[in-house]
This record gives structure tokens, C-alpha cells and sequence, in this order.
């Protein structure tokens, strides 16, 4: 393997031989700090996507997105529609925490959140920050926070209809609408379908290949609407309210056990409310209500008996008080109270969830407060933070950070520390079932995590550098014994590397370059963590002309492993994208995927496609 040194030097030329852009200082976003900070006064390491990049890198699923994301490696077990799973930086899907709209999305029995079923057609902005934030955000966000924004209260009056048709029968129809109702009331609404006959997950190198039931094409179905409305109510303040709904199906190959011709069921729904208001001119306070569920159901095709149920029903409730001192301070006070409740429809070879005294059990709460403070001069800026959370499961757990950014030439030299916690799922404390053995007395994971970077901006030119130090401990591993298994405290890992962003845009033309690489050890074993590549990178080029635009994007990883050690080999893929304006509004897009056709691997056992086409007509239509 190439050192990697010698690997981001190669990338610091190519980046700087041709000109790029990734974002501007001047965007605002908020996951750093839970309060409107502009990229350029962040301390933490943050990504954004915004809708504008979405459209014109013709992004048309989650996994392409998400690899969009410095530092984020992604896996997908076969065809379109199958579970994501998601590692930034070298951690687990469930150490990432997921928001929909600033409400928590990850699953309380499993842990992660499966982003598969959410189309790019109803995002309008992706907030992320990388590293420990637990102290802003509680439980999970070792890894990170992922904020996927479904509103826009600042766009112009405008319809928009898309359609699209690509390789295997893959069909994408969308429609969306924004209208101010008046200059305090605006409304929108979005609805998108996407269905595809897929390919079959299964590759040769699986040993069930050859069972009938899973020689077979994989395809889903998804659906979703996003509707929301905000309301000025003059010095009264700011008041919104959101819903977001996704549906759909996707076959997937289980091998020689029942179900033998499985398919999953999952919808994803969060209503949420928002109230704002200017106490005075230091004083802001904000109340977040909101309501998600995730209802994950297995079915068979063949067995209409066989149900597999796994829900998650949780309410959140925020209140969030900013305090401007002056123009150089300020200080963020709030309370934040969840609670969870599953569904324990499981599998008929199971029974109840149950405690350690043998009480069944089907939620738990989480009480928080947290503070921070926020302060910016000309010699230096800082951010401290710290984080109590009560769980009626797992306890009480103090989390926080700190952050000093101190100016340097163009850009801002950055240290960092935070410590952070992974709460134990449901299954893994109370899953019942004859071969496996629950354990509710399993405590959080929890994480150290060191940072220095250096970021900053000239003339057109935008660059970040950001290395870092994760230590983990009490991780989560399942042990075998006598036919059985269970899930105890006991692993450690050092996850160490750093993330390379470099943008600059020259008139028409852009490019953007991302690389990272993740050294994840599992200490125990001296081993690489399973599916964790060392080296990533993304390149996004665009040249736009006066009616005609394209672009291409190069993926790129190094080997990964699997549990058995088998190795997945690196490889190359490259886009190929161009969109063509027909008239004022009316735009055909056309976009091929692996263009080079190249044959990789990212799960052991399972299909990844070939070269794939699409094309769609979009019209956009202004209602001012």
C-alpha cells in the first residue's frame, strides 16, 4: 500500500493544478454549535450540501451522497434499496447519529439508521459535523452528526416535476412545491416515487448462489411526501411545523434459513413543530416538539405467516436559550427530554424484552441538560461545551468539548477534545431468542477523541485539514459459547487520520477533492476494523456553458477486510454526468455511473452494479 503521505501530497497537486470549489466560507449552518454559525467562524470540522449541489451532481441516492462526506466510507449488502451502512470516520453506523429535520432518526433496537429509503429529491440541505459532539447532541454522535434538513423556509415561489428512467427499469418521478401564502406564510410540499427491478445481491462467491430463491433479481419501491408550513407572528416570534413520510420495499437474499424468499417493509415518519422568538435583543429561545417512528417489518414472499417486527416510536422535547453577551460572547443553555418506545413483535422463536430482573420492558427515557459557551475575538476563538444525560436504562453520563481556533496566515489553526458515549440498543440488552443470550447489563461505549486542523480561505481558494485520535473503550462485541451467544463490554480501538478538503472555483468551472484516511485498530486483535479502507477519495469536476454543463466524479478506496479476514480489494469507479437547458426551466439531465465498468467489491458475497445509465426531464417552473 502506498504511504499516505505520499498519497495526500498527490492529492494536494492535483487539487491546486486544478481549480476547485467544495463550499464557501460565507454558508451559515448549525450542527457545530447548535446556534447559525458561518463555516469560516466553525471550529468543527462541518460538511454541507445544499440542493443546488444535489441537482447538479445528479445525486440520485443516498449512497452516492453520503460519499459526498469527507471521511464517510459506505457499504450495501446487493441491490438498490438495501440496508446502508455508513462509517465516518472508521466508525460503526451506530455511533453516527442521524437527525431528520433536527429530531433523532436513529433505530432503538438496532442502533443505526438505515438512509437507504430517504430519495435526494426531498433534501434541501445535509449538515455535518465530524467527531465526538455527544456534548451538543447526547447519545451516538462518536462518529458524528448527520442533520438532513427537508425544508427551505428562504426559497422562491416555484413548482418543480421530474421524471426519470435508467438501467434495470429503475423509475424516479418527483414533485415539489414552494409558495408564499404571504409575506409571513409559506408553505411547501414534496412527493417522490423511485422503484427499480435491481440485480441480484448474491455474486458467485456466495455459497448460497445456487439456492433458487436467491438467484433472483432484488428490486424495491420507495415513496415518500414532506410537507411543512411557517408562520411569522410579527414580534410574537417564529412558529413552523413539518411532516415527513417515506415507504417502501426491498427483496433481499437470507441464505438456507427461513425466510427463504424475504423481503423487508419500512416506513419512516417525524412530525416536528418549531417555535422561535426574540426574547430581547440578547435573548433567543427555541422549542423543538417532534415525533418520529420506524416501523421495520420482514416479510416472505412465499410465507404470508412469517412477520419480523421491529418499531421505534420516540417523542423528543427541546428548549434551547441563546444569550448574546456582546458581539464577542455567547452563551446556550437547554434541556432536552426523550423518550423511546419499541414494538416487541419479534420472531416466533423469541419472547418478551426483559430486564435483569426479569420485568418486561418496551422503553426507556433520556433526561438532559446541556451548556455551552461560544467565544470569538481577533487573538483567538473558543468553544467549550459539557452534557448530562439520564437514561433510565444505562444511567447518568457527563460528555464534553472543547475547542481553540487561533489565527494563522489565511486560516485558523484548530485544537480540539471531546469525549463521547454509544448507548446500548434494545436488542443488544434485551433481545430474546433461543441461540442468543440478552444482556441488560451492558454499559455505553464510550470514546477520547484528540483533533488539530487548519482551515481557512484566499481569494477563491478554500482549504481544510483536519487529523484526529479516537480511543475507544468498553465497545460492544458478541461472544460465542456452547451454541450460544451474547453481548459483552470488552473490545478497545484507536481510530486515527485526517480528512483533506480542497476547493476553487474559476468562472464556469469547478472542482472539488476530498481524501481521508482512517487507520481503525481494533486493539485486542491488532486488526483493522471490518470494512473500515484506509484511503478514501472523491473528486467532483463541472464545467458549465451556456446551456450545456458536465462533469464527472471519481470514487476511490483502498482494500478493506471482513470478518474472516477476507479481503476486499480496492478499486476506482468514475461518473460521467451532463445536463442540457431547453429552454428557460426545462432541463434534461443524463448520467452514467461506473462508466469504466469496473467490477468491485464492497460487502464479501454480494453483487455491486456494472455501468449504469439514467436520463430524466426536470421542469422548474417560477410562481412569483
Amino acid at each position: 500500500m502506498r504511504n499516505p503521505v505520499i498519497l495526500l501530497t498527490s492529492v494536494l497537486s492535483t487539487a491546486f493544478l486544478h481549480p476547485t470549489i467544495a463550499k464557501t466560507m460565507e454558508e451559515t449552518v448549525v450542527i457545530g454549535t447548535r446556534t447559525p454559525q458561518t463555516i469560516e467562524k466553525e471550529l468543527a470540522p462541518v460538511t454541507l450540501i445544499t440542493k443546488d449541489q444535489i441537482d447538479k451532481l445528479q445525486i440520485n441516492d443516498m449512497a452516492q451522497m453520503l460519499r459526498q462526506i469527507p471521511g464517510m466510507s459506505v457499504t450495501r449488502a446487493g441491490s438498490y434499496g438495501s440496508k446502508v451502512d455508513i462509517y465516518l470516520r472508521g466508525t460503526a453506523t451506530d455511533k453516527t447519529l442521524v437527525l431528520i429535520n433536527g429530531q433523532r432518526a436513529n433505530s432503538a433496537t438496532n442502533g443505526g439508521m438505515d438512509l437507504s429509503y430517504i430519495d435526494p429529491e426531498q433534501i434541501e440541505r445535509i449538515e455535518v459535523v465530524r467527531g465526538a459532539r455527544t456534548s451538543l447532541y447526547g447519545a451516538d454522535a462518536i462518529g458524528g452528526v448527520i442533520n438532513i434538513i427537508t425544508q427551505d423556509e428562504t426559497g422562491a415561489n416555484h413548482a418543480m416535476i421530474t421524471a426519470g428512467y435508467g438501467t434495470y427499469n429503475t423509475q424516479r418521478y418527483a414533485t415539489a412545491a414552494r409558495y408564499n401564502l404571504s409575506e409571513s406564510t409559506k408553505i411547501q410540499i414534496n412527493f417522490t416515487k423511485h422503484q427499480s427491478d435491481g440485480f441480484d445481491a448474491l455474486s458467485s462467491k456466495n455459497t448460497y448462489k445456487n439456492l433458487p430463491q436467491d438467484n433472483d433479481n432484488d428490486g424495491f419501491d420507495n415513496t415518500g411526501i414532506q410537507a411543512s408550513l411557517s408562520q411569522q407572528l410579527g414580534q410574537l416570534g417564529r412558529w413552523s411545523l413539518g411532516y415527513f413520510h417515506n415507504q417502501g420495499n426491498n427483496d433481499f437474499d437470507a441464505g438456507g434459513e427461513p425466510p427463504f424468499d424475504p423481503y423487508q417493509h419500512r416506513s419512516i415518519d417525524t412530525l416536528f413543530t418549531k417555535y422561535q422568538i426574540a426574547l430581547n435583543n440578547k435573548w433567543d429561545s427555541i422549542i423543538n416538539l417532534g415525533h418520529f417512528n420506524d416501523n421495520s417489518q420482514t416479510l416472505d414472499h412465499s410465507l404470508a405467516s412469517f412477520k419480523n417486527c421491529f418499531v421505534t416510536n420516540r417523542t423528543q422535547a427541546l428548549w434551547q436559550n441563546d444569550v448574546s453577551w456582546n458581539t464577542n460572547q455567547m452563551s446556550t443553555l437547554g434541556y432536552e427530554y426523550t423518550t423511546e418506545n419499541i414494538d416487541n413483535s419479534i420472531p416466533p422463536t423469541g419472547g418478551e424484552f426483559l430486564d435483569a430482573n426479569g420485568n418486561p420492558v418496551d422503553g426507556r427515557n433520556n433526561s438532559a441538560i446541556f451548556f455551552q459557551h461560544l467565544i470569538n475575538t481577533d487573538f483567538f476563538e473558543l468553544q467549550a461545551a459539557v452534557r448530562n444525560d439520564d437514561n433510565s436504562s444505562y444511567g447518568s453520563h457527563t460528555t464534553g468539548n472543547l475547542s481553540l481556533g487561533i489565527p494563522v496566515g489565511p486560516g485558523t489553526l484548530i485544537f480540539g477534545y471531546g469525549t463521547a458515549f454509544r448507548a446500548p440498543d434494545f436488542n443488544e440488552l434485551y433481545y430474546p431468542d433461543k441461540d442468543f443470550i440478552p444482556n441488560p447489563n451492558l454499559k455505553p461505549e464510550s470514546s477520547r477523541q484528540f483533533e488539530i486542523g487548519y482551515k481557512g480561505q484566499q481569494d477563491n481558494l478554500y482549504f481544510e485539514l483536519a487529523a484526529y485520535l479516537n480511543k475507544m473503550e468498553d465497545m460492544l462485541t458478541v461472544i460465542y459459547s456452547s451454541g450460544s451467544s451474547t453481548t459483552i463490554n470488552i473490545n478497545k480501538a484507536d481510530i486515527q487520520g485526517f480528512d483533506f478538503i480542497v476547493g476553487y472555483q474559476w468562472e464556469s468551472f469547478w472542482l472539488k477533492t476530498n481524501y481521508s484516511y482512517v487507520d481503525a485498530e481494533d486493539k485486542n486483535t491488532h486488526k483493522q476494523l471490518v470494512r473500515r479502507p484506509k484511503n478514501l477519495l472523491t473528486i467532483d469536476l463541472m464545467q458549465r456553458f451556456e446551456k450545456i454543463s458536465l462533469g464527472l466524479t471519481l470514487l476511490g478506496q483502498s482494500q478493506s477486510f471482513e470478518w474472516d479476514d477476507t479481503k476486499n480489494p480496492g478499486f476506482a469507479t468514475v461518473d460521467f454526468f451532463t445536463a442540457y437547458e431547453i429552454c428557460k426551466g426545462f432541463t434534461a439531465k443524463l448520467k452514467f455511473a461506473n462508466l469504466l465498468n469496473q467490477d468491485y467489491t464492497l460487502i464479501n458475497g454480494y453483487n455491486t452494479p456494472g455501468i449504469t445509465g439514467f436520463f430524466s426531464l426536470t421542469y422548474d417552473y417560477s410562481l412569483q
